[in-house]
């Protein structure tokens, strides 16, 4: 495609080379290739010139830049940026078929379960916390949901591959900043919006006002799918009345489920649809908490027309998910390595495994810096219910741990079975060489990160291979 073919049927300003040949849509300009359209927002010439230098064909910019060499589209860079990739990405976003799934916990695994289903006969894959992964594809991102010009780029990649869908999860931040338009989604779910990045929202009310925004990405009739007791479910139906609302439980709802045996290694659970009850679901995922991410995942699926079998099959495939309750193979204890870094997830876990922990558990977490500092007291009151905490570091960044620690207890009244380590690494030694056979450990914050944030340095660090290093030497 040239310039002339991209900016025929669009409103703008337009310096340069109409026969000049266009490639991808580009935002960062450090990943600028040949041929590429960079967007400069914030119109930064230093940004323009770069772009220019690694071989750029043309700058969208909100202001015009003298004795650039590059071709120059002017004008309003939020509204051009969606009009020229619904036409550079016209074949990805026209014939993939994209699942948005938001909420505070659970959007990784929720994401995996459905991806799972989905490729039980379909080719699917996953973009989110995890990265970009399918059956030939594993790619890192910085971004839970990525900027628009590297999500577009993305889906294009996975269009070229044959992929048919893919699962979105979107966050917060994602959603406020538009970041997946100008794509329509096929279904969204909404899991459990509980506190988190306030200090980025300011409040509950405008931190679910933005979880909510994945619904107005959604066609008339589009399959929306919640929690039944959602306390946000009649005002969500009210501003969304043409949606299809699918509601799940574990008492009511459209798709119901209870968990009828679990132990450290799998549950079994009980499912009812609309129209045959009492299907039994095996899955090796590992917590009570689980049951709403697989009641979702399938609600997604059911709504979309995948099949019984695929659903089982999908469910049961999914052995892990890296960082969410995933468990560490050895012969000392029982060690699980888990994403968790909210109050109500801290909860959720710690009680999940007392159910099925046959000695004590351990628990051992920290605080983010920098970060929301109301959510460090709750943290550790939700921590309260292990049998012993080991409170650490978690990403200090620019703060003094000893503060962060500091706030965390701020409200605790009763501080024994609290060891403070803030050494990260020497918190889950001690942890694991105090742990005997029946106890469980669950190291929680971090999941499947691979660094800590001290200071402005991302130091290596990840909590499943250095815990696997402290087992083996107790060995």
């Amino acid at each position: 495609m040239n310039v002339k073919e991209l900016i025929s049927t669009i409103d703008c300003l337009y310096q340069g080379d109409l026969d000049s040949q266009i490639s991808k849509i580009k935002e960062d300009s450090k990943k600028v290739q040949k041929k590429d359209i960079f967007i400069t927002h914030a119109g930064i010439r230093a940004h323009a010139i770069e772009a220019q230098r690694k071989g750029a064909s043309t700058v969208l910019t909100p202001i015009f830049f003298k004795n650039l060499k590059v071709n120059q589209i002017i004008g309003d860079t939020a509204k051009l940026k969606k009009d020229l990739m619904k036409k550079v990405y016209k074949e990805a976003i026209n014939n993939m078929k994209i699942i948005g799934i938001t909420g505070t916990d659970g959007k990784t695994t929720t994401s995996l379960l459905t991806n799972s289903i989905i490729n039980q006969s379909k080719r699917s894959a996953s973009i989110g916390t995890l990265g970009v992964r399918g059956n030939d594809i594993d790619i890192k991102t910085q971004l839970t949901t990525p900027q628009a010009s590297d999500l577009l780029n993305t889906l294009n990649k996975l269009y070229q591959k044959k992929y048919k869908y893919a699962t979105l999860e979107c966050s917060s931040h994602g959603l406020f900043q538009d970041r997946i338009d100008p794509i329509k989604l096929e279904a969204a779910a909404i899991n459990r919006v509980t506190r988190d990045h306030l200090d980025f929202h300011g409040n509950q009310k405008y931190y679910f006002k933005a979880k909510s925004l994945i619904f107005s990405k959604l066609n008339n009739g589009s399959p929306a799918i919640i929690n039944s007791s959602s306390p946000w479910l009649e005002a969500l139906q009210k501003k969304y009345p043409k949606l299809n609302w699918i509601t799940w439980g574990k008492e009511k709802g459209d798709v119901v489920g209870r968990i009828i045996s679990k132990t450290l290694t799998r549950s079994i659970i009980q499912i009812n649809l609309p129209e045959r009850k009492n299907i039994e679901v095996e899955t090796s995922l590992v917590g009570d908490f689980q049951i709403e991410n697989i009641l979702a995942s399938i609600s997604l699926c059911h709504s979309l027309g995948f099949s019984e079998s695929e659903i089982i099959n999908g469910i049961y495939k999914l052995k892990n998910v890296p960082g969410r309750m995933q468990k560490i193979k050895n012969e000392k204890t029982n060690v699980f390595i888990d994403y968790a870094h909210t109050p109500n997830a801290i909860k959720n876990s710690i009680k999940s495994l007392k159910t099925v922990c046959k000695g004590r558990v351990f628990a051992v977490f920290g605080c983010g810096g920098d970060r929301d500092k109301g959510k460090r007291p709750e943290m550790m009151k939700a921590g309260m219910n292990a049998d012993k905490l080991f409170i650490t570091s978690d990403n200090p960044r620019t703060e003094n741990p000893d503060s962060i620690i500091k706030d965390m207890l701020s409200q605790c009244k009763q501080p024994k079975g609290i060891e403070i380590e803030k050494n990260r690494k020497k918190a889950i030694k001690n942890a694991i060489q105090s742990a005997k056979k029946d106890d469980v450990v669950l190291i929680a914050g971090k999941g499947h990160e691979e660094y800590q944030i001290i200071g402005e340095t991302k130091k290596p660090h990840n909590d499943l291979l250095f815990a696997k290093e402290v087992l083996a030497s107790c060995a």
